[in-house]
């Protein structure tokens, strides 16, 4: 499902015309790292959701998706602290959710 227009995330460097074609290349691997993050998931491999999580996290401030980031490091903190399966859990759905928003 494609999010409606007012759903979607822009990239803060989206109209860089040094960085647009970068940003695209982010935007278009994003349904992979989703699949892979939602497989790792259902696999319950939170060893490789946490390592997908820090992948993310340090790529989406490069390419200006501060929120993407913000959530990954969220996401990594709380797999790495072994925190409540139900707080997981909802911010392995925000990242998600926010991941497929983005957009150049």
């Amino acid at each position: 499902m494609t999010p409606e227009p007012s759903e979607r995330l822009h990239s803060s460097h989206g109209t860089d015309p040094d960085l647009v074609e970068l940003v695209r290349m982010f935007v278009d691997e994003m349904p992979a790292r989703i699949a892979a993050l939602q497989a790792a998931w259902e696999a319950e491999e939170l060893s490789v959701v946490r390592r997908l999580a820090h992948q993310l996290a340090g790529a989406s401030a490069g390419y200006g998706f501060d929120p993407v980031g913000d959530a990954a490091r969220k996401l990594e903190a709380r797999l790495t602290d072994r925190g409540p399966a139900e707080t997981i859990r909802r911010e392995f759905d925000d990242l998600v959710s926010l991941c497929s928003k983005v957009t150049v």
